[in-house]
């Protein structure tokens, strides 16, 4: 059963982008004038963030081993404020190094710190050292040293969420500003910790130093409060896509039909005055929507073409001939395409499709070759799929003299839809509302630069947001942006028959979730370096120790993540299970990394072969989405409709099942020599443990292990794996969930 060959010991990392990432990520740096006229210098930022990495964080920097790069950036928060970041990066061919710091470009002030190291190549899972409750303290000894005033005005938010594979041992940790009791959740601190030394992982300040919080007194009871958003509350029958965690993500997902919150009749109440509010905390009544009328739908759907439909994709020739002729449409003269693709059976960001063309553009005198957009079409209809303009001198903040309104942008966008997409206009929901914020530049009122439209798809009359259209407009210039459309032909829909309704489904979804106040500041268009006055709300929140889902699956009633998976288990649940427990600390450490499942474990149940392969995929990095370029598994009963099929597909990968034609007893229970054998191999050592005559255990019961298992059963012991139970090992007897989770706990450890 377990793979007779060995793998060359790799101990490495594969470090993730933190989950504390600045939020200007991917906006473009700002121009000389605000450069000139920040309060703080790019040498004197520099020479902050040096110092600011060595007092907190103990990092020397040393300019002739690092490079360095030094932008300033705009910081998108409450005040849209600027930010030098700073950036060391250090390559050695065998590692790579990055160290990054924001200084606030008015105050010189600390306002973010984020450190990485990837090694280039890994094979094992980090496990943490420190349980979560140790990680904390750490954060909060480092915040009472950064920021002790502002500390002590936070308060720790419940971020309970469901496990899943962590291939790096952080703990992260958000404190939320609190004043009078009353949150206020754009003024907050995160910090994520290093599990294993306890080390800063990443930080990040978003606070507001002059501010005035607005009295509670007057405020309506909780009770009142939580009638009002339970009456805003509209619970939308749809169709959804099940992304499963256990399959491929290149098969084609299964679609349910479940009931989602919709929060278009207020997201907040009004402290005061009990009104509904939407999510910039205006009255609803101020919302303003746009729809097409009976005629101009009739219009659209009689101008609609034949779609054409061949029996073979179109060639390279045809398909450049299709998309330069898009290019024109969307850029001009001036531009054609570059790095023509075909691709089949392929579930890309741009568009799904079965079979695709797709291309970059640039333009013809470009010597660099800088991709300024993409194209992609349907090789077998020949239709656009998408279309993305990748910059066009956006500058975020800028006055500017719109070229489009919202209404006309709208316009613009039905237009594009009847021409490219003829079709499906008379199956989207067309109705959009304006969102759209506006603010002062100079004393000029500007709209936001972009304009985003989402058109989902009807069928029955029920909505399907997977299968929908998307328009991106930039109101400054009217050019298109981006133009999606993501639609599957022929979906198998679900009936709705005897579904819950939406009540029931709002009874469901309400259960778990409390009125809580907050502070939230209400645009009254001004200045984008100027804040907001605040205003006092009750808004939904998860009570503490539950965990959030935003589907109801409507047949079933139960609530579910995104793969439809039932959400059942929370921490607290886990936690209690555990209490007391010898291994009461590794078991939390495992369940956090999502290396056990928290949800099905029993410490003291027997564990069953699938369930042993599951924790050790998880243990070895498990990723879904490699597991479709694994080798065909050869398994007589194994099918890629299996839950199991891409855990057993990763156990192949990882050498520890030898891809054979037999049957696997994947409810089999599994003795403790078969368990040491698995965790020894997903160590690497099986080599070494199939030396012969080396190998000498001093087990009472040593002569009941089998011979071609002796090898594995000492390195397990002197790995720490196993231990003797009064001078025994007790080789046959079934082995418990504890113990092959802390099994893998130890071994894991032992490779650092």
């Amino acid at each position: 059963m377990t793979k007779k060959r060995g793998f060359s010991l790799l101990i490495a990392v594969m470090l993730l982008l933190s989950s504390v990432l600045p939020v200007y990520a991917g906006t473009a740096a700002a121009d000389s004038s605000v450069e000139q006229n920040a309060k703080i210098s790019k040498e004197e930022a520099k020479k902050a963030a040096t110092d600011a990495v060595k007092k907190f964080f103990g990092l020397e920097i040393d300019d002739k081993k690092y490079q360095t790069n030094i932008q300033l950036m705009p910081r998108m928060d409450f005040r849209r404020s600027y930010s030098w970041e700073v950036s060391w990066s250090l390559f050695d061919g065998r590692t790579s190094s990055h160290i990054s710091a924001g200084i606030d470009a008015a105050t010189g002030k600390l306002t973010r710190f984020y450190k990485s190291e990837s090694y280039s190549s890994r094979d094992q899972v980090a496990v943490a050292l420190l349980s979560k409750e140790q990680a904390q303290g750490f954060a909060e000894t480092f915040l009472a040293k950064t920021n002790p005033e502002q500390f002590k005005q936070t308060k720790l938010l419940d971020m309970n969420s469901a496990y899943y594979v962590k291939t790096r041992p952080d703990y992260s940790f958000r404190y939320i500003r609190e004043i009078n009791g009353i949150r206020y959740d754009n003024n907050y601190i995160n910090v994520s910790i290093n599990g294993v030394d306890g080390s800063i992982r990443s930080y990040d300040y978003n606070w507001e130093e002059d501010i005035n919080f607005p009295s509670a007194e007057g405020v309506i009871s909780k009770e009142k409060a939580m009638q009002i958003l339970k009456d805003s509350l509209d619970m939308k029958l749809r169709y959804s896509s099940v992304r499963s965690k256990i399959r491929p993500s290149t098969e084609p997902p299964v679609i349910r039909l479940a009931y989602q919150p919709d929060y278009q009749y207020g997201i907040y109440a009004d402290a005061l005055t009990g009104q509904a509010l939407d999510y910039s905390g205006k009255p609803l009544a101020e919302q303003k929507s746009r729809d097409i009328s009976r005629e101009q739908m009739e219009k659209y759907a009689a101008d609609t073409k034949t779609r054409r439909v061949i029996s073979k994709e179109i060639d390279s020739k045809r398909a450049a001939e299709i998309i330069n002729h898009r290019i024109k449409e969307f850029f001009g003269e001036n531009y054609r395409l570059e790095n023509l693709n075909y691709s089949e059976n392929e579930v890309q960001w741009q568009a799904s499709s079965k079979r695709t063309w797709s291309a970059e553009i640039i333009k013809n005198e470009d010597a660099s070759v800088n991709f300024v957009g993409q194209v992609s079409i349907d090789a077998l209809t020949e239709e656009l799929l998408s279309f993305n303009r990748y910059d066009n001198g956006y500058a975020y903040g800028e006055a500017y003299e719109p070229k489009l309104t919202w209404e006309q942008a709208y316009d613009k966008a039905i237009e594009l839809i009847g021409s490219y997409f003829p079709g499906k206009l008379p199956c989207i929901k067309t109705k959009q509302t304006n969102y759209l914020q506006t603010y002062l530049v100079n004393n000029v009122e500007v709209p936001e630069r972009r304009v985003y439209f989402h058109f989902p798809r009807v069928e029955k009359g029920i909505e399907f947001t997977d299968s929908s259209i998307a328009v991106d407009l930039d109101l400054k210039t009217g050019e298109v942006m981006s133009l999606y459309c993501n639609w599957i032909e022929n979906p198998p829909l679900p009936s709705a028959e005897g579904n819950i309704g939406g009540e029931k489904a709002k009874e469901l979804y309400l259960k778990d979730f409390d009125a809580v106040l907050k502070y939230v500041p209400i645009n009254q268009n001004k200045a984008p370096d100027s804040a907001n006055p605040l205003k006092i709300v009750y808004s939904l929140e998860n009570k503490p120790g539950t965990l959030r889902g935003e589907y109801i699956d409507a047949l079933s009633g139960k609530i579910t993540d995104y793969s439809g998976e039932e959400i059942n288990m929370t921490e607290t649940d886990f936690n209690t299970k555990i209490k007391g427990l010898p291994a009461e600390k590794e078991l939390s450490i495992l369940a956090f990394q999502g290396i056990i499942d928290a949800k099905d474990f029993d410490p003291d149940r027997e564990i069953t072969f699938i369930e042993l392969v599951k924790m050790l995929v998880n243990a070895k990095g498990y990723r879904p989405t490699a597991s479709g370029a694994a080798e065909v598994l050869l398994f007589k009963n194994i099918t890629k409709k299996d839950d199991s099929y891409s855990y057993i597909n990763e156990a192949v990968r990882y050498g520890l099942l030898e891809n054979e034609p037999v049957e696997l007893e994947l409810e089999a229970k599994v003795t403790r020599e078969q368990m040491v054998e698995l965790i020894v191999t997903m160590s690497n050592y099986d080599k070494l443990a199939q030396a012969k005559d080396i190998f000498v255990l001093s087990f009472e019961d040593a002569k009941q292990i089998s011979p071609d298992r002796t090898g594995y059963v000492a390195i397990g012991k002197g790995l720490g794996i196993i231990t003797a139970d009064n001078g025994k090992f007790r080789p046959n007897d079934d082995a418990k969930m504890a113990e092959a989770a802390v099994g893998i706990y130890k071994a894991l450890d032992s490779l650092r």
